[in-house]
């Protein structure tokens, strides 16, 4: 039920998530070009790197733009290329030393949320092996070695303050990402867990279940989805259409009519225009979930054929 409504809220997080993640890659240039600068830390190879991904995510964020699909693929492919690109980047700061390791597993709760679990699992594998392969070139003497540590005989505790301040919000991040994936994942990212359906999943059910129609609209009076008695007894072409198509009123009309039923809790019969040709009468009512903007006001529709049609 609700396809649109769902592809579209999967695509507000995707977007959260390139947004947040340009900001986080840019800030960490900032910081290691402030390392370069003050403490003579070779940082320039992780500077490029940390560049191309926040250019990475923002080429996704422009094709997500012209993309239909909730979770695009081409939003798993650029996963995936942050992923090798994060290797480079893990090797250029240090290898196993590196704080932006880190990485790997905010990449790997992102995509195990919005694709599935054999997705990450195939992003730990690519990781492991990445790693496992820088490291065998950097030992065998074939790739330089690079660290952040500036003083390379003492401990982590004794390393200038900014360099322990990004380990401290790269774990920071860490934690964040895995208490969302531990608890409420299922309804930031919207991927549904097997152990979340009975919670999640069970009013969804009963209104699939209901032998009412229910439909969901938006402000602009466009149809984002509804429930197999919608689509069964009170046919529309597809989601995306205009409810106004149906009911064959004005935009201003309905919102007041609508206002009005919502108010009251009331419900008026209506003439019906099926998407297969003809008409009926049905009898409607409305509830209205407001947002914090007009533009984010939600219709709930209910739709009941009048007694006359029901024999």
């Amino acid at each position: 039920m609700l396809s649109t409504l769902e592809d579209r809220y999967i695509r507000t997080k995707i977007k959260i998530i390139h947004w947040f993640g340009i900001g986080v890659f840019l800030v960490f240039f900032g910081l290691l070009f402030f390392l370069q600068s003050a403490f003579q830390i070779d940082t320039l190879l992780a500077q490029y790197i940390l560049l191309v991904m926040a250019g990475v995510l923002a080429f996704s964020y422009l094709a997500l733009l012209f993309s239909k699909d909730g979770a695009p693929k081409i939003s798993l492919f650029i996963f995936y290329t942050l992923a090798i690109l994060t290797t480079i980047l893990v090797w250029s700061t240090g290898m196993f030393q590196s704080p932006f390791i880190i990485l790997y597993v905010i990449l790997i709760i992102i995509i195990s949320q919005l694709y599935g679990y054999k997705y990450a699992l195939a992003l730990v594998v690519l990781a492991v092996w990445g790693l496992v392969f820088m490291y065998g070139l950097s030992a065998s003497g074939l790739l330089q070695e690079y660290s952040l540590l500036y003083y390379k005989d003492t401990s982590l505790l004794y390393q200038p303050s900014l360099v322990v301040m990004m380990y401290a919000v790269l774990y920071s991040l860490l934690f964040i990402f895995t208490v969302f994936s531990s608890s409420s994942a299922h309804v930031l990212l919207f991927r549904q867990t097997q152990n979340s359906e009975l919670s999640s999943t069970m009013h969804e059910k009963i209104v699939q279940e209901v032998p009412i129609g229910v439909l969901i609209v938006d402000n602009n009076f466009v149809i984002l989805g509804g429930n197999p008695a919608a689509k069964i007894d009170f046919s529309f072409s597809k989601p995306a259409t205009l409810l106004t198509t149906n009911l064959k009123i004005s935009k201003k009309q309905l919102k007041k009519d609508f206002k009005v039923l919502s108010t009251k809790c009331d419900r008026r019969e209506f003439v019906w225009s099926m998407s297969t040709g003809g008409t009926k009468v049905i009898n409607l009512s409305v509830r209205i979930l407001a947002g914090k903007n007009e533009e984010d006001l939600i219709y709930i529709l209910f739709l009941e054929d009048t007694e006359e049609n029901k024999r």
